[in-house]
C-alpha cells in the first residue's frame, strides 16, 4: 500500500507578498545595474597635487577623456566647508595639470578636479596639500615668492581650408593665466577669446578658428595677441594666406581710349617738349576676381612691315604682350597706363587690347580674359 501524501497549497495572501518581493528584488538588481553603468560613464579624475613654491600648489590628475568638455580646477581654503570653494580653472580636455599661484605661504589647501560632461560633472576626492614655507636668508625679513614665468609669444599658423576658408590654429600654456585673445584679419577685429571666470580673470580659449573671408585669390594678413594680468597684448608675427586658388572669371565691359598727356616734366626734372601717349583702360570686375589683373596689347605684324635694323618682314607675327601688372586685392576697374610700343616691328604703339584675370599658382587654367577691343 502506498503512502498517502498531501501537499499542502500557500494561502493567497502569502503568494502575494512573494510575488511583490520578486519585483522589488528586481527593480533593485536594474537600480544597481543602471547605477554601476552610470558610474562607469562618469568617471572622477584620479587627482594628486605637490607644492613647488611658497604660494604654488601643482594639481595632477588622470582621466581617460572620454565624453568630457572640460575639467574644472577646485580650491578648498579654511574653514573648508561649502563656502569655501573657489573655481581657480577651466581647462581644454587634453590638459592634465594647473599650478596654483597666489596662495599663502605654508597654508593647507584642498584641490579637486571635475570632469564636465555633457549634462553632469563627476568631481573627485578633496586632496590636501600645504605650500612650502617661505624662504629664509642670512638677515631677518621674508624673501617674496618667484614671479611668474612671462607670457608666451603666440605662434600663429595658417593654412587653405577650401576657396574661401583659411584655417588659423595656434597653442597656448596654462602658464600664461591668459585674460584675453584677440585675432586680427588685416588690422580688423576678427574674434575675441572667452574671458575669464569672476573668480581669477582667467579663461578657456579656443585655439582653432576657420575664416570664412570675403574674396577669392585674395591674400589675407593674420595677427593673434594674448594678454594676461601682467602684460597686455603680446602679439604673433604677421602670417599671410591665401585660401586654395580657384578659377577666375574674365574682366568684362572693356573700353579703351587714348589720352595727350602734353607738357609737363619727365624724371630727372627734364621739361617734356613731345606729348606722353598714354591709354585708358576701363572693365567691370565679375564674381571670381583673379590674384592679378593685366593690361595685354596685342604685338603684331605683317609681310612688308620694317623691323629692327631695317630689314622687311615677309612672313605675319602676332602675340599678345603684358603692358602692366596690377594686384587685384582693392577690386580696380580702370588702369592709365603708357601706350606700348611694338617689340616685332618698327610701327609705333599698338591700338588693339584685353584685360586679363590671372591666378599664377594654376598656370593655364587661373588665366582667362576679355574680349579684344581697339582704340576707336
Amino acid at each position: 500500500m502506498k503512502p498517502f501524501i498531501t501537499r499542502k497549497k500557500l494561502p493567497a495572501h502569502a503568494s502575494v507578498r512573494m510575488a511583490r518581493a520578486t519585483t522589488v528584488l528586481a527593480f533593485l538588481i536594474f537600480t544597481l545595474l543602471a547605477l554601476t553603468m552610470q558610474a562607469q560613464a562618469q568617471e572622477a579624475p584620479r587627482v594628486n597635487t605637490f607644492p613647488n613654491a611658497p604660494g604654488w600648489i601643482t594639481v595632477l590628475w588622470e582621466h581617460s577623456g572620454d565624453g568630457v568638455y572640460s575639467f574644472v580646477v577646485e580650491r578648498q581654503g579654511s574653514p573648508y566647508n561649502q563656502g569655501a570653494i573657489v573655481a581657480v580653472a577651466v581647462l581644454n580636455s587634453p590638459t592634465r595639470q594647473f599650478t596654483d599661484m597666489n596662495l599663502q605661504a605654508a597654508t593647507s589647501y584642498n584641490h579637486r578636479v571635475c570632469a564636465v560632461y555633457d549634462n553632469h560633472r563627476t568631481c573627485s576626492e578633496w586632496v590636501r596639500n600645504s605650500t612650502l614655507p617661505p624662504p629664509t636668508s642670512g638677515r631677518s625679513g621674508e624673501s617674496k615668492p618667484p614671479p611668474p614665468p612671462p607670457l608666451s609669444t603666440p605662434a600663429l599658423r595658417a593654412r587653405a581650408g577650401g576657396p574661401k576658408i583659411i584655417v588659423l590654429e595656434w597653442s597656448y600654456s596654462s602658464a600664461d593665466r591668459l585674460t584675453s585673445m584677440t585675432l586680427y584679419r588685416d588690422g580688423q577685429f576678427l574674434i575675441d577669446g572667452d574671458k575669464g571666470t569672476e573668480a581669477t580673470g582667467m579663461g578657456v580659449f579656443t585655439t582653432i578658428q576657420a575664416d570664412t573671408v570675403p574674396r577669392f585669390n585674395t591674400e589675407y594678413t593674420y595677427k593673434l595677441c594674448f594678454s594676461n594680468p601682467d602684460e597686455k597684448h603680446k602679439c604673433s608675427d604677421p602670417v599671410t594666406m591665401m585660401a586654395d586658388p580657384w578659377p577666375p572669371t574674365a574682366p568684362a565691359d572693356v573700353k579703351v581710349a587714348a589720352m595727350q598727356a602734353s607738357g609737363g616734366r619727365a624724371l630727372g626734372g627734364a621739361v617734356r617738349l613731345r606729348p606722353r601717349a598714354t591709354i585708358n583702360m576701363s572693365w567691370r570686375n565679375t564674381d571670381v576676381p583673379g590674384q592679378f589683373i593685366t593690361v595685354e596689347a596685342l604685338d603684331t605684324s605683317i609681310p612688308g612691315d620694317s623691323i629692327s635694323g631695317g630689314a622687311m618682314r615677309t612672313a605675319p607675327r602676332q602675340r599678345w604682350i603684358e603692358a602692366t601688372r596690377v594686384s587685384a586685392r582693392d577690386n580696380p576697374t580702370s588702369l592709365t597706363i603708357d601706350r606700348p610700343r611694338s617689340l616685332i616691328s618698327a610701327d609705333g604703339g599698338l591700338s588693339t587690347y584685353r584685360v586679363c584675370a590671372v591666378v599664377p599658382t594654376m598656370g593655364a587654367a587661373g588665366k582667362v580674359c576679355s574680349q579684344p577691343v581697339s582704340l576707336p
